[in-house]
């Protein structure tokens, strides 16, 4: 990501965002987002005779030396950084949306039918996250927002079905956009952390 990001001018600007309509949790953005910084930084730095500069494929991620599936691998990586950052310092920037991610992300079942069960698409029982904030406690996480409006519809959609209903759901999700009260009510109940 950090090669496409520079690609797309990204040290020319404020920095990037993340989870845009999706439902990560934010403490794997956090760490996401702060390694793509600390790479952008790392194969941009020209010290020891510049042998790293261009070589973002030399950076650790969530892949490796972390395990994508195991977040408590991901330390791995943190001491890759770490050890191999030298003196480049990381300015690149980003903001989190944490308009849905408060449950993290939607795992369908185990024995659902063969078929895309779109994990993305109006997931069931998912929170809030932080609400809007630029105090985050974090370097490099300019700011929590909500860029997806919460209640706001992904789709219609059918998961691993023909449709028009939402197996899962049981009834025809909105069209994209659209405003959804049963999630909009999901998202507020389900809020992590708790609404007051």
């Amino acid at each position: 990501m950090a090669v496409r990001l520079v690609a797309g001018g990204v040290q020319d600007v404020q920095g990037f965002f993340q989870n845009a309509s999706n439902y990560r949790a934010t403490d794997h953005e956090v760490k996401f987002g702060t390694w793509i910084s600390k790479c952008i930084a790392f194969a941009n730095n020209a010290e020891e005779g510049g042998w790293r500069l261009g070589h973002y494929d030399w950076c650790a991620s969530q892949y490796y030396p972390a395990n994508p599936n195991d977040f408590s691998t991901w330390h791995l990586t943190d001491e890759w950084y770490d050890g191999n950052l030298g003196h480049a310092v990381p300015t690149a920037h980003f903001v989190i949306d944490t308009s849905r991610n408060g449950q993290g992300p939607w795992i369908p079942p185990a024995n659902h039918p063969a078929g895309d069960p779109q994990d993305w698409c109006n997931p069931p029982d998912r929170g809030l996250g932080y609400q809007p904030t630029a105090n985050t406690g974090q370097p490099l996480v300019d700011a929590y927002l909500w860029i997806k409006i919460p209640g706001e519809s992904d789709g219609q959609c059918t998961r691993w079905t023909s449709g028009p209903l939402d197996p899962v759901r049981g009834i025809q999700d909105p069209p994209a956009g659209q405003w959804f009260p049963d999630m909009a009510l999901e998202l507020v109940r389900n809020a992590n952390p708790p609404l007051h």
